[in-house]
């Protein structure tokens, strides 16, 4: 345990030089010789250097480290000598196995390569488009670390969705719906991010929200949202309703709403006289709103709160920019606030919960 603590207070010590952004800022408007590009400097190596160490985390896990680890492991040798179109595995990820293994055949050098894309992937992400890098770091340790380890097909198509979603944010709906498609090839549930395409949707108050998502617990809660899908789900999907994936994990699920809950008021805050298009703003005002439907609906069926990740992966980059653009209050606490919150869930589900993310205790491949 006292890894990942360390890992969790390196990420939280290179987070704080986040909060000192405006402290540079204020120092260049006065006139200080302080050359403006310093602050992006230090921040970026030191932001750098905690993702290589998260990285090595995530590498030189042993096999029985991450939920699914070992079936990765399986899938990879099995793919590695050719595809396999009949098995219900996305294409994409076939593919991506079939070329590894023209490379090697050591499971533990493809959970390297796999790591190694991952994170120059959300590397090159962060430092394009994130305004705080150290607080972007700090939100991509507490979402995205579990899922790199766990989740390999997922974990492709959450950060190909990721640049998906900055296309949309310029308009360009075909190089989006190209990249959800290429998404889709790795994970399939990558499909519900066509949702974001429908943003003039996105209610004008946040309690229209809540109370639609209050409407959606009710309906999984009893059941009806389960007797209503069940029938078109055909026979491989509706084994999700009956199975381990139905009406349990309660705890989780709850933990994730209100986590869906706070992030949505919060940006509806940021976004009340955030300067810049309309379109903007209904935007990212419906990709937290659907975090909150799709993560309401893990009460008929927990694997809704995996499928929220897409949505709520946007907040990496979007979270920091809309606070630190915003005329909210206290911006500094706030980031703080959820900073430490996030990284204290982290680490009691470790401690508490192993069965959730079973990453502790650490072990390395060798």
């Amino acid at each position: 345990m006292f890894l990942y603590v360390a890992l969790a207070g390196l990420v939280a010590v290179v987070a704080c030089f986040g909060l000192l952004d405006d402290v540079w800022h204020n120092r260049l408007q006065q006139g200080s010789r302080q050359d403006p590009r310093t602050y992006k400097i230090v921040t970026g190596v030191l932001v750098a250097i905690a993702l290589l160490v998260a990285w090595w985390f995530t590498a030189e896990r042993a096999i029985n480290i991450g939920n699914d680890t070992a079936n990765y492991v399986e899938l990879f040798l099995s793919f590695r000598e050719g595809i396999q179109p009949g098995r219900r595995y996305e294409i994409g990820f076939q593919v991506y196995c079939f070329l590894v293994g023209t490379i090697t055949d050591d499971p533990h050098v493809f959970l390297e390569i796999t790591a190694s894309i991952m994170y120059v992937l959300l590397a090159i992400y962060i430092f394009r488009y994130s305004d705080n890098y150290p607080l972007s770091l700090c939100l991509a340790f507490c979402f995205a670390f579990s899922v790199f380890t766990n989740e390999l097909r997922q974990g492709f198509a959450l950060l190909v969705i990721l640049f998906a979603y900055q296309q949309l944010k310029q308009n360009r709906k075909v190089c989006f719906s190209l990249l959800v498609f290429l998404a889709a090839t790795f994970h399939l549930t990558a499909l519900i991010c066509f949702a974001l395409l429908f943003k003039q949707l996105a209610p004008k108050r946040v309690m229209v929200v809540f109370v639609l998502g209050a409407v959606i617990c009710l309906l999984c809660m009893t059941g009806v949202f389960s007797a209503a899908i069940g029938p078109f789900l055909g026979d491989y999907y509706s084994r999700y309703l009956t199975n381990s994936y139905a009406s349990s994990g309660w705890l989780a699920t709850s933990y994730y709403v209100l986590r869906a809950g706070v992030l949505c008021l919060l940006v509806y805050a940021c976004t009340k006289d955030l300067p810049g298009k309309d379109s903007y703003r209904d935007l990212v005002r419906w990709d937290f709103c659907l975090l909150v439907f799709v993560s309401a609906l893990g009460f008929s069926m927990n694997l809704f709160s995996r499928v929220a990740q897409y949505f709520l992966f946007v907040s990496i980059s979007e979270l920091p920019n809309l606070i630190c653009r915003s005329s909210l209050r206290n911006r500094k606490a706030v980031c703080a606030l959820i900073g430490v919150a996030f990284i204290l869930f982290f680490l009691v589900v470790l401690w508490l919960r192993p069965e959730w993310n079973h990453l502790y205790p650490y072990q390395s491949w060798i």
